[in-house]
Order: structure tokens, then sequence, then C-alpha cells
């Protein structure tokens, strides 16, 4: 899988640790992963994605 880096304002990346953090408290995950949840949360926005770039 193609790794590359991102720039994430405080904010964003503090959510995403405490996100991660917190699926791992819970059980939900035996690891913390934040590359998880970004990889999700852009699945699910890839409808929106891809409508966007039939707009073009």
């Amino acid at each position: 899988m193609p790794t590359t880096s991102f720039e994430l304002t405080d904010e964003q990346f503090k959510v995403i640790k405490e996100l991660a953090l917190d699926r791992m408290a819970k059980g939900k995950t035996k690891k913390y992963s934040a590359s998880a949840i970004i990889r999700e949360a852009i699945e699910n926005s890839l409808p929106a994605f891809r409508k966007e770039l039939e707009g073009q």
C-alpha cells in the first residue's frame, strides 16, 4: 500500500489521536491506528469526491 504524508491542523490531529485511543480503550481495535481512521474518513467521502470530479 502506498504511503505519503499529510499536514493536519492541530485540531484534526487531536481528534484523530483521541478517536484512535478511544477505539483501543473500548476494545474496537487492538492497536492505535490514525491511518485506519483517515482511510475510513476518505472511504466514507468517496461518493462525494467522485461526484465532484464528474462535475469538472
